[in-house]
């Protein structure tokens, strides 16, 4: 959902070409047996669906319990309990993260993922428009928080959500940082404060009823969120875990051992480019070079890691030794991810990435 600019795609476009231009250098060595993928992939099959359904079933919890959290919030919003709840919020995150090389199959393989794009983009579209949301910056009167005359029900926010631009966001984990966080963290509890009765001044300002004041809308934003974020990863665990004739499951396996392969490998190439596009977009600007802000934490070094790890999923189709380097490359660049400060250091994680592309 993340649009960058055309030098960034030129450049992982050279390096596909440089890539495949020393390959085609080579003379082919023979394969040896235990290089060769796995004709039977009944079992690799198992162990993807079996590691997917795990992920879907932790981040469903997390997100329930950040729910659960947030209604108690909302009871008494205090300084500590929003703490609690930005904190646990890290903690849905995370588990979303090692979702991300399944999530990827709704763009690489849309024919039979398709719906996985669909709900990726429902549970963590990136990066947001705060405006569109609420104030921020030198707009105090921004956002669906302001504008009375849009419906804050979660019908309402379906149709709202990625409505005219995909970064019209109104759903999903990062919308959700943006209210409980604000801008750099700067969101005081007391915009969640409950509202009985209009104000002088808010009568003033034109407001008939409380329910159209700031803080009943960011309430019931919030509210609102929260439930259809569980809904979603309700609905997409149910999707994953289905067996019916219609599933993803059942389409999946009645694709020949090699298109699976071409598959997996097709989304493996597919992710590691999009990780080189946010690695870049990650990267420290040059002193005295204006870069667009981001609102939203999808490329910090801690999602970074987490997606660099999810790419392990892969290895169920990958021969041991192939799994194996597959796993010891991904291993590196997630912790150069996690330690990098400098340009260099964001540098030496792209070349780490960049040397996983062609382990498999």
């Amino acid at each position: 959902m993340q649009m960058r600019p055309i030098r960034t795609y030129l450049l992982i476009l050279v390096i596909f070409l440089a890539a495949a231009c020393e390959q085609a250098s080579d003379t082919p060595a023979p394969k040896a047996a235990d290089e060769s993928p796995v004709q039977d992939t009944r079992e690799a099959t198992r162990i993807f669906w079996e590691a997917g359904k795990d992920v879907l079933s932790a981040t469903l919890q997390r997100a329930q319990q950040l729910q659960q959290l947030t209604h108690t919030f909302l009871k008494l919003p205090t300084e500590d309990s929003l703490t609690t709840l930005r904190d646990h919020w890290f903690h849905v995150q995370a588990q979303w993260q090692r979702f991300y090389f399944f999530s990827q199959l709704g763009v690489s393989q849309p024919v039979i993922f398709g719906q996985l794009a669909e709900y990726s983009f429902r549970i963590a579209a990136h990066p947001i428009q705060p405006g569109y949301l609420d104030y921020f910056g030198p707009y105090p009167y921004s956002g669906l928080v302001h504008d009375i005359s849009v419906p804050l029900t979660p019908e309402s926010l379906l149709n709202q959500h990625g409505m005219t631009d995909p970064e019209d966001v109104t759903l999903g984990i990062y919308a959700i940082e943006f209210l409980l966080n604000g801008e750099q963290l700067k969101r005081p509890a007391s915009d969640y404060n409950a509202v009985t009765q209009l104000s002088a001044a808010q009568q003033e300002q034109g407001f008939r009823q409380v329910n159209e004041t700031p803080n009943y809308r960011r309430r019931e934003l919030l509210s609102v969120q929260m439930e259809l974020l569980v809904r979603s990863l309700t609905e997409l665990k149910a999707l994953w875990e289905s067996e019916a004739e219609a599933s993803l499951l059942h389409a999946w396996q009645t694709l020949e051992p090699d298109q699976q392969h071409a598959a997996i490998t097709n989304n493996l190439e597919r992710a590691l480019t999009q990780l080189l596009l946010d690695i870049v977009a990650a990267t420290p600007a040059e002193a005295g070079t204006e870069v667009e802000p981001r609102y939203d934490s999808s490329l910090s070094p801690a999602a970074l890691a987490g997606s660099i790890r999810a790419l392990n999923a892969a290895g169920a189709w990958l021969p041991p030794q192939k799994q194996q380097a597959l796993k010891d490359c991904l291993q590196l660049s997630a912790e150069a991810v996690n330690s990098a400060q400098t340009r260099e250091d964001w540098s030496a994680v792209y070349q780490h990435l960049k040397s996983c592309l062609i382990t498999p």
